[in-house]
């Protein structure tokens, strides 16, 4: 599903027409390198790092040469999971200030001259952008994956300068891309929309049976309503607004229990919520885990609470195993899937609409069938292809622009 025409993406309401991807080029003596710069990696299960990782897999090891940069020190076991050498510009474990990490990163960026620098996350969208046009990277390529902007005005201004220097820009959604195209100013060639992919031999409609299996080896109660959101407690996910809305639902439902699954900043402070909210008994933290499907399979309903995001994962997941959801009401969630939204922020409206679900069989059965319908089109076979045909039509710019200097150095 990746977009260069939104002449053509504008044909259908939630789904975009996207071209095919080109014809593999044949291998050259030489592989493409490609450097990844990102601020760092906590953690593989997150949203950026796990698109990262599947991207990194997808890729032709016979035609590309890949490597992580960080920017930031993060834990080196995370790194080492990474299919791929990690370097980290902290040699130390010491992240140092900005202008000490941008000079060790166009330092390391002309040593190894790669083909391509592609940056993510907001410090690697400004001195990432900045230090590959210093180290004169041939392609240069900004990703953003989430629909809210920079909050400090120093880093929206950075982030505005060093736009300038990308030759390309990647979205994951159509919000996104509006507004990075309004933002950036660039050509609408040089944006495209590489969307997120969904594994669906993993991510498929689970039956009664194992229903029920997992929420006992969950330690849920099989009987009772289990709503669950896939979400780390990070402000912009607002699992809060979840809490407050148990309290409502808890007055319909008493027996009513909410699952949180995920890790983050703000997890103490939620769990504190909780406890003053007398809602002990309702709402389970689960932490952060290496398989979500369970926790998915075991819900009457999944919720997303968040205020922003480019092109939610969970929601995908959601869809792959046909599990009615709400949602927070923004351009996003709306592109993935139709259904129930309600306000971001709005407790009061959560609740009603979980109550909603709970109460109408035949409305979940119809999200059911949706979302199962809608998340074929985000199979991990179409994605890859086209993303593998992105790359390769990379590769084949390069090769063509072979006789440019700042080509041959980098191949040399």
């Amino acid at each position: 599903m990746l977009v260069t025409d939104m002449d053509c993406q504008m044909q259908a309401e939630r789904s975009h027409i996207y071209v095919s991807p080109p014809k593999l080029v044949e291998p050259m003596r030489h592989r493409i390198k490609i450097s990844f710069v990102i601020d760092l990696i906590e953690t593989c299960t997150a949203g950026t790092e796990s698109h990262l990782r599947s991207l990194i897999e997808t890729l032709d090891r016979d035609e590309f040469d890949v490597e992580i940069i960080c920017l930031l020190p993060n834990p080196r076991t995370v790194a080492d999971s990474f299919p791929c050498h990690v370097h980290s510009v902290c040699t130390d474990n010491q992240p140092g200030n900005p202008v000490s990490r941008f000079l060790k990163l166009v330092s390391h960026l002309r040593r190894r001259r790669p083909h391509i620098v592609q940056t993510y996350f907001q410090e690697g969208n400004t001195l990432g952008l900045l230090a590959a046009g210093v180290a004169r990277t041939p392609i240069i390529i900004g990703t953003t994956r989430n629909s809210s902007l920079p909050g400090e005005i120093h880093h929206r201004i950075l982030r505005q300068v060093s736009g300038i220097l990308a030759d390309k820009w990647q979205c994951n959604s159509k919000a996104v891309w509006d507004r990075e195209k309004n933002r950036l100013g660039m050509a609408r060639s040089k944006l495209v929309i590489l969307p997120n992919a969904l594994d669906l031999t993993k991510f498929s409609p689970p039956d009664e049976e194992r229903r029920e299996q997992v929420r006992r080896s969950l330690g849920l109660d099989t009987r009772q309503p289990i709503i669950v959101s896939v979400a780390n407690p990070r402000p912009v996910k607002d699992v809060s607004t979840l809490i407050r809305a148990a309290r409502h639902v808890k007055e319909q439902y008493p027996l009513v229990q909410f699952v949180v699954v995920g890790t983050g900043p703000m997890l103490e402070t939620l769990q504190q919520e909780v406890c003053s909210a007398g809602l002990g008994d309702q709402v389970r933290f689960a932490g952060a885990q290496s398989d979500v499907t369970p926790f998915i399979a075991a819900a009457d309903i999944c919720v997303l609470t968040s205020l922003s995001e480019g092109s939610s994962n969970s929601v995908l997941e959601y869809m792959g195993m046909g599990i009615p959801s709400v949602l927070s009401d923004i351009p996003p969630n709306r592109e993935l899937v139709s259904g129930l939204f309600f306000e971001p922020g709005n407790e009061k409206d959560l609740a009603r609409k979980i109550q909603t679900l709970l109460t109408d069989a035949s409305l979940r059965a119809q999200l059911r069938h949706e979302y199962v319908s809608a998340a074929e089109e985000h199979s991990s076979q179409k994605v890859f292809a086209l993303v593998r045909g992105y790359y390769s039509k990379l590769a084949d710019e390069i090769r063509r622009n072979s006789g440019d200097k700042a080509f041959r150095t980098a191949v040399g």
